[in-house]
């Protein structure tokens, strides 16, 4: 088995997960290379010059930014190019949980039974995810959020760092959820709502 994997993004918290996981990183892709300065890894250049300098290769891609949009961008180009997404998984997830492709699941995040994430999905540290819920491609559930029972959320959705969703909700698509909010109704598609209740 191949465990080896590039970093698109080379955040410090990703490189430890990454580690965690038990996968051999074998480089970090960089648009600045501003994150890689610290870290004894080869910086692979930005992704235009890494895809240039490079025939594809058996290793996965791993997408770690936080910005949902940014995520999809730059797995479209990955997967275009050949390449497939790695996923990530240090979390709880349970057994009847689906889980798509090139997701991240970090550290203490907990994953319900029957939920659904898409491809892309990034599940933060101390986020929870509960039963029978739908996660849109590429949605962000920041750090201590929590998504209650029966919740669809859209593609490309941000959920605030610990933000609640009350069961049975709908969240539409492009949707911004600030820190801390309490949504307690469903949520029409780009919306940015914040607030107690969400507004």
């Amino acid at each position: 088995m191949n465990n080896d994997v590039i970093l698109v993004g080379g955040f410090h918290e990703t490189i430890e997960l990454i580690q965690k996981c038990g996968l051999n990183l074998i480089g970090i892709i960089d648009h600045s290379g501003k994150h890689v300065s610290t870290t004894a890894y080869s910086y692979l250049g930005s992704d235009a010059e890494f895809l240039e300098a490079n025939e594809k290769k058996e290793v996965k891609i791993i997408i770690s930014p936080d910005i949902p949009k940014v995520r999809r961008k730059l797995s479209e180009l990955y997967l275009n190019s050949g390449y497939q997404l790695g996923s990530l998984v240090a979390g709880f997830v349970s057994e009847s949980a689906k889980i798509g492709g090139g997701v991240v699941i970090q550290d203490q995040a907990y994953v319900s039974s029957m939920v659904n994430l898409g491809n892309g999905v990034k599940i933060n540290v101390g986020a929870k995810v509960m039963h029978d819920c739908v996660i849109g491609d590429f949605t962000t559930v920041a750090p201590s959020a929590v998504v209650l029972g029966n919740v669809a959320v859209g593609k490309n959705c941000y959920i605030g760092a610990n933000s609640t969703i009350l069961p049975n909700i709908k969240i539409l698509d492009d949707v911004t959820i600030g820190a801390g909010a309490v949504v307690t109704c469903d949520i029409a598609a780009g919306a940015t709502v914040k607030g107690v209740p969400a507004k």
